[in-house]
């Protein structure tokens, strides 16, 4: 039987071209192994009440213009960024492309933000549509997760 947490992981999100969702929907599968309660929120319905009861919150958004917060998730960098505690602990992720001078740039701007405010566990950042092997990357996020949150045992599965 597989050690589960009890620690409550909203997922917040912004995508423009589906790319971002795909990373959220990919980070949820690894994350649904060791976590009991895992929320997913699109930006627009993320609240300061959201933001109360979650013990790890994942930020993922894509980048706009040259690396820029898109307006759908500034709502959420500045309800973080004005009622979040040191102790949550948060990750920052995002999808991007590497043609733009700024890649994953939002991703940045939430990393420097959550860093300051907050108990930054990892940036996660894939380029353009995930791909197989960036499974991978969610399962190491899993693994970081589960040993900040709880010290709960790192099997082989990952």
């Amino acid at each position: 039987m597989a050690l589960m947490s009890s620690e409550r992981i909203t997922i917040v999100y912004a995508s423009s071209t589906g790319n971002t969702e795909a990373l959220v929907e990919m980070m949820k599968e690894e994350l649904s192994a060791a976590f009991q309660s895992i929320t997913v929120l699109a930006s627009e319905n993320f609240s300061q009440a959201a933001l109360s009861v979650t013990d790890v919150l994942i930020v993922a958004t894509y980048s706009w213009g040259n690396g820029e917060i898109p307006r759908r998730m500034e709502n959420v960098y500045c309800l973080i960024e004005e009622h979040a505690s040191e102790g949550l602990m948060t990750v920052a992720a995002g999808t991007g492309d590497r043609h733009y001078p700024r890649y994953c740039g939002a991703v940045d701007q939430f990393r420097d933000m959550l860093f300051d405010k907050t108990t930054l566990v990892a940036t996660l950042k894939v380029e353009l549509l995930p791909q197989r092997s960036d499974r991978k990357k969610c399962k190491q996020l899993n693994q970081l997760l589960r040993q900040r949150v709880k010290n709960i045992p790192c099997s082989s599965e990952a």
